[in-house]
């Protein structure tokens, strides 16, 4: 029983039946004994295969163990063949499925490329518009920008962002005209605007974020003629004049004005330099005085020859325009105390008598109410009908204290006076500009021209400290003036023309008002005047030298946004400056004629240490220590010089040969001295022993070589030239160095280079002043700057910071593309609206960049 229980049962035809023995097994004994008999067995039914009968199958299951084995695999093959094709539809519709994902897929992925691609091709195009755009509209010009660079991260993208350079445009609109004035409080928290349909609105000065005007005044009668600021001293008050009355409003809370009081109108009025007195001009040719200490009342009037067109007070000097072409200048003390007689009594004034204080009593511009002895008024200056004594409020004893004669039909078109009362400028109605200093007799010796003569200026402003003269017309562009050179000192666009001008108290902000209905704001518009014409910054980026045309600077530069100015001395305005490795030894280059060498051990007092006259000098470096000197000539004459005593210096060695050679520099560790030549050639000089022993050298340069610049590392030289590209030498080891790598996209000739401190990036200026940044790790540009103060270019020591200057200011420029836009959007003002986004970015979804 054991045998035939343990014999292996023959294998089934059921394929699908396969691999299971314990199943085979049991149902071969119960095909050869009788099922009753074979259950009655234990030997079986207690074997290890088939235990799993004992364990819960169901009856129905042993039911259908126990037909005839031939049955069941019949049935069970033919339930497989039938599910067969069922199952070959369902294998074919999931390979379907399949296939129809990966192709749904697919054309996903392509649509996303494409609308990726068309993404970038849009940014890509608003960045160059943007960039076209700085000419005429600057404010807008940075919002397509930053749009652009948020919307894809290439390099025309970070380029149109980097380029922004700042001043950075606040714009606000207005929903009136055309902003024809506009003014700064004293304590510069509040804006005041005036348009020509008579919208005066408050705004927040301080956070260009609040859009929105503080408050509006009710609208005037007229267009606003005079918009200003009381004096600090006392309470925030505001002037606003028109032809129909002259308002004053209490502004403590801008956002709640209060009218304080109402005068006769006037063409022009403003307060006197004390803050408390008015001065109102009008088209009869008098100035009268109002003293506004609790109610307005007048206490005199000036007559003179010619209707007023323009009043402005600085310094104690009151200048007013008249429509002869005569500018008149008047001490403000005279005015302020007029000699009025009193026909009864001659010795005694109109301070003296009561009675001859006049008020105004709702008389028509132009003409004054005289008091009588009984209180009595009478209007248009006539005698009272009581026959009683009349006090004439006329000081016809005031003269000028100057006079200019401008030649002016109509007089002048706009009239300012420095606040220290030393300058004056006044523009004609048919263009030009003309400036003038007035002595202490506040009389102005010849007027000097200069703008462009075909410019109508219709707004002037004085800087606060009286040094800077903004002006701003017809050709959109708001200039700004050294009044000691008269020469302009920067320039800032906008889309209409400009007509009313402001600078903050502090100078660090100016405001333009524009024909489009609304107001620009530049803040920091006004820097260190004083031109510059050179720079070097030390190895260690902490310390920065410039010259130009006062002489030279030092600057401590560890913070650059910040630098500190160490000493001034008396430099010559080299446009070339070198500097030592230890930082005690700085050169000017003066190309052609010397090499000057200053010793600035001593930060706060440098002196002068060797002069070297060298005729045809083209070039020249200081050695890390500060011992040696090399200079390249126009002769092809390259020489080392010993200056580490002072004194003469005194030649060491010297190569000839070359053309023209006027790229040189040392190596950081000293060791070696690359030049190159007019030929295009780049050598490699070992100089350790004072001598000049050919180490290496390549003529890759199609034409004269410009720069030579070591790394910071000195394992790599930058060569640039005039054939517009840049060639990175890798100086693994000097004698077996590799093939330069190419560095192209400059058109024009390549003028300076500089590796940031980390050696990782590199700066290349070209002579279109053009600024390419390049990431050396593999050879990718990053961006492109370009703007006209961009000559020499260098990096500070933080990695991303540039430094430069081109006969102007020294500029900084952040090339990290997101915090410039952060920068950007802080000053951005006004929005971009939805039909300026679809200009430029077609149906993409409106994102404005700043909101």
């Amino acid at each position: 029983m054991e045998d035939e229980l343990g014999a292996e049962p023959p294998r089934v035809r059921c394929g699908r039946l396969r691999g299971r023995g314990w199943w085979q097994a049991c149902c071969g004994v119960l095909r050869r004994r009788p099922w009753r008999a074979a259950l009655r067995r234990r030997p079986w039914r207690d074997g290890p295969r088939c235990r799993p009968w004992q364990d819960g199958l169901r009856p129905q299951a042993w039911r259908d163990r126990l037909r005839p084995r031939a049955w069941r695999d019949r049935l069970r093959c033919r339930r497989w063949r039938d599910a067969l094709p069922r199952r070959r539809l369902v294998a074919a519709l999931s390979a379907l499925v399949v296939v129809a994902t990966a192709g749904a897929g697919a054309a996903w992925r392509r649509s996303e490329q494409a609308s990726d691609a068309r993404v970038v091709a849009l940014a890509q195009r608003a960045a160059v518009e943007a960039r076209e755009l700085r000419a005429t509209n600057p404010a807008l010009a940075v919002q397509v920008a930053v749009a652009a660079y948020r919307l894809a991260d290439t390099p025309g993208t970070r380029s149109a962002v980097l380029g922004s350079a700042p001043p950075y445009a606040t714009y606000l609109r207005s929903s009136g005209g055309a902003v024809r004035l506009i003014a700064y409080s004293p304590d510069d928290a509040v804006l005041a605007t005036g348009s020509g349909d008579g919208v005066i609105r408050l705004w927040h000065a301080a956070d260009p974020r609040r859009r929105s005007p503080l408050s509006d005044l009710p609208r005037a009668g007229g267009e606003v003629n005079t918009l200003a600021f009381r004096p600090p001293g006392g309470d925030r008050v505001l002037l606003a004049a028109t032809e129909r009355g002259v308002e004053l409003w209490n502004v403590v809370n801008a956002a709640r004005p209060r009218r304080m009081a109402v005068l006769p109108g006037a063409a022009a009025a403003a307060f006197a330099p004390d803050g408390r007195a008015l001065l109102t001009a009008g088209t009869d040719g008098s100035i009268r005085r109002w003293r506004i200490a609790g109610r307005p009342v007048q206490v005199g009037a000036v007559p003179t020859s010619a209707p007023i067109t323009g009043l402005a007070v600085g310094g104690g000097t009151v200048v007013t325009a008249h429509a002869d072409g005569i500018v008149r200048l008047w001490d403000a003390n005279r005015l302020a105390a007029p000699t009025v007689r009193d026909p009864a009594h001659p010795g005694r004034t109109s301070a003296e008598h009561p009675a001859a204080v006049p008020r105004h009593r709702g008389t028509a511009a132009g003409h004054l109410t005289t008091g009588t002895s009984r209180g009595g008024t009478k209007a248009g200056g006539r005698a009272a009908a009581t026959g009683r004594r009349e006090v004439a409020a006329v000081d016809r004893r005031a003269v000028p204290a100057g006079t200019v004669v401008t030649g002016l039909g109509g007089g002048p078109g706009a009239l300012a006076i420095s606040p220290d009362g030393r300058s004056l400028a006044y523009s004609g109605n048919d263009g030009g500009t003309w400036l003038c200093r007035l002595d202490g007799g506040r009389r102005c010796g010849t007027p000097r021209r200069f703008a462009r003569p075909d410019e109508v200026v219709r707004g002037l402003a004085f800087s606060p400290d009286g040094t800077a003269l903004a002006t701003g017309g017809s050709d959109r562009t708001v200039r700004l003036w050294d009044v000691a050179t008269r020469a302009e000192v920067a320039a800032f666009r906008q889309p209409g023309d400009v007509a009313g001008l402001a600078f903050a108290s502090d100078g660090q902000s100016l405001a333009a008002g524009s024909s489009t209905g609304g107001f620009h704001q530049w803040h920091r518009p006004v820097h260190d005047r004083d031109p510059t014409a050179g720079l070097v910054l030390s190895p260690d980026r902490s310390l920065l030298a410039t010259t130009g045309a006062r002489g030279g600077r030092l600057w401590d530069v560890r913070d650059p946004w910040r630098r500190l100015l160490l000493s001034r001395w008396a430099a010559p305005p080299a446009s070339r400056l070198l500097m030592s490795g230890d930082t005690r030894r700085l050169a000017t280059l003066q190309p052609g004629s010397a090499v000057t060498v200053w010793d600035i051990a001593d930060r706060g007092r440098p002196v002068l240490h060797a002069r070297l006259p060298r005729r045809g000098l083209a070039g020249a470096a200081l050695s890390p220590d500060g011992a040696t000197l090399a200079t390249g000539d126009k002769t092809g004459e390259l020489v080392l010089w010993d200056i580490a005593q002072p004194g003469t210096p005194r030649r060491l060695t010297g190569r000839n040969g070359f053309r023209d050679v006027e790229a040189v520099d040392f190596s950081p560790d000293g060791r070696l001295l690359a030049s190159g030549d007019a030929d295009g050639g780049v050598w490699l000089w070992d100089v350790r022993e004072h001598t000049l022993k050919e180490v290496a050298h390549h003529e890759e340069h199609d034409a004269a070589v410009a720069v030579v610049r070591f790394g910071p590392k000195g394992d790599a030289l930058l060569s640039a030239g005039h054939d517009g590209t840049a060639r990175v030498w890798a100086l693994a080891g000097p004698r077996r160095a590799a093939r330069p790598a190419i560095l192209p996209g400059h058109d024009q000739a390549v003028w300076h280079a500089d590796f940031s401190p980390d050696g990782r990036t590199l700066a290349i200026t070209d002579a279109g002043r053009t600024t390419r940044l390049w990431d050396l790790r593999g050879n990718r540009p990053i961006a492109e700057l370009t703007h006209a103060d961009l000559r020499t270019v260098l990096y500070a020591a933080d990695n991303r910071t540039l430094i430069s200057a081109s006969g102007h200011d020294v500029r900084l420029w952040d090339t990290h593309p997101g915090a410039v836009a952060a920068r950007i959007c802080q000053a951005a003002g006004a929005l971009i609206t939805r039909a300026e986004w679809r200009r430029y970015f077609d149906d993409l979804p409106y994102r404005p960049p700043c909101r």
